[in-house]
């Protein structure tokens, strides 16, 4: 009894990688994306659209296969659903939410105490952010803060969002205005985030 109840635990943990290798698409898009981020609108006008949040499911489809790696694979630094690297996210900070103080305010509270005491001296972001073992895990732990992360970087890019109808559009977008890869060319990247979006069905 005992040899049988292993082999069917054994075959179960075969097909767990099959069964579960992304997060439940419906709530990833409301609780982690839409719902922040509709109320981060409120302090950053034009945060929250329809394009917005189907181009961050793109990107975290592409980045991450939703959510199956929280490490970039390969021993790189990106971190999270959206592996976005460390020094991304202090570049965010450092460049653009220290002087967006209603922005920077609403995204510490989303951030563990342990990280805002690296990130903010009093109410204003410090100057001299470093890449530490807190932030890294902030960034692969806590899903709304990468996609803060993610979403700043977007909103600091000069061209408007492309519409979410148009996937090879949503693929260029990405690899100008996040990935940047200058080994690879646009079109093969647009492809293949086209291709991951409608991998997961959306």
């Amino acid at each position: 009894m005992i040899c049988e109840l292993l082999l069917v635990f054994s075959l179960s943990c075969e097909n767990l990688q099959e069964q579960f290798d992304m997060i439940k698409l419906d709530h990833f898009k409301t609780y982690i994306i839409e719902k922040p981020l509709k109320d981060f609108n409120d302090v950053r006008p034009g945060a929250y659209s329809e394009d917005a949040v189907e181009l961050l499911i793109g990107t975290a489809a592409i980045e991450s296969n939703m959510g199956f790696y929280l490490k970039q694979v390969g021993g790189g630094p990106a971190c999270g659903v959206f592996q976005v690297e460390p020094a991304t996210a202090i570049d965010n900070f450092i460049h653009y939410l220290r002087y967006q103080d209603d922005q920077a305010e609403f995204v510490r509270s989303y951030m563990s105490e342990r990280l805002v005491s690296q990130v903010f001296d009093g109410d204003k972001v410090r100057i001299d952010i470093q890449d530490t073992p807190e932030l890294r895990e902030e960034l692969t732990t806590n899903l709304i803060f990468g996609m803060f992360m993610a979403r700043i970087k977007y909103l600091r890019a000069p061209e408007p969002l492309p519409s979410r109808h148009n996937y090879l559009a949503m693929g260029d977008y990405w690899e100008i205005n996040y990935q940047g890869d200058p080994s690879r060319t646009i079109g093969e990247t647009a492809a293949e985030f086209a291709a991951a979006y409608e991998d997961k069905g959306l």
